[in-house]
């Protein structure tokens, strides 16, 4: 990023350079930034100056270009980094493809379209959870008599 230590600041017939940390300071700064342009003799670049806690800087808004002649033109090239995706199949095989869509397919559709529960009766939701009861009975005490 090239680093402006001055400005030009230029309207109405008058031009004056002024450093940069005297911006702040001008009378009417709100019109006074308007009216800036790279320092170089050879550009008209119109520059942007951009508070910040430490002070500020100038820097060239998008759109406006130094003059080739200028001493900020930037020479180089910037690159911009770029994303290459590569499909992999993952050593997954055709039938483990398909099962997996199918798979998916049934959970988009039972997420859109819920299936009915069925609705059970209270006789037999008791008669359930005392299997439940019995089984969780049983299982510690085969497990004990297995140990001795």
């Amino acid at each position: 990023m090239v680093k402006f230590s001055q400005a030009l600041y230029s309207k109405d017939g008058e031009s004056r350079f002024i450093e940069v940390k005297r911006i702040p300071h001008q009378n009417n700064y709100d019109d006074f930034v308007n009216h800036l342009f790279c320092p170089d003799e050879n550009c008209d670049a119109k520059l942007i100056y951009v508070r910040t806690r430490e002070g500020g800087y100038l820097k060239k808004p998008q759109g406006f270009e130094h003059n080739e002649e200028c001493n900020y033109a930037d020479d180089s090239i910037r690159v911009v980094p770029e994303t290459v995706y590569i499909e992999i199949n993952g050593n997954i095989s055709d039938d483990g493809i398909s099962r997996r869509n199918k798979n998916m397919g049934k959970k988009l559709r039972d997420f859109l379209n819920p299936p009915e529960e069925k609705k059970v009766a209270k006789s037999d939701k008791k008669r359930l959870l005392g299997l439940k009861r019995i089984q969780m009975i049983l299982t510690p005490k085969m497990s004990r008599q297995g140990l001795e």
